[in-house]
């Protein structure tokens, strides 16, 4: 039976990590207080939708672009806070989806 990585173990444990202390990508978020949304299962679960779609894995299946994930969910975040901030580039609709 396969297993995911210990690479990808990694990404997703730190991905937590900074999401859960206020510290995932900080030039996107800034000082937004993001913590209450931590009990708003559907946020968090939209959250980490976006994380899984824009996560790229290697042949090894060992994560290749996380900083890019981390920050396209910190702009979803941004967003849910402010209405006015412009997502750039805007989400695609495969960015958005929710696994089945």
């Amino acid at each position: 039976m396969a297993k995911l990585s210990q690479e990808f173990l990694f990404c997703q444990r730190m991905f937590v990590f900074k999401l859960v202390n206020g510290t995932l990508c900080w030039e996107v978020l800034g000082n937004v207080a993001y913590s209450g949304w931590l009990q708003e299962p559907s946020v968090m679960e939209q959250a980490f939708a976006v994380w899984g779609d824009d996560l790229e894995l290697d042949e090894a299946d060992a994560p290749t672009n996380v900083p890019q994930a981390e920050r396209r969910v910190a702009q979803y975040l941004r967003r849910m806070h402010d209405e006015e901030y412009v997502v750039e580039p805007p989400f695609e609709e495969w960015e958005l989806e929710l696994p089945w």
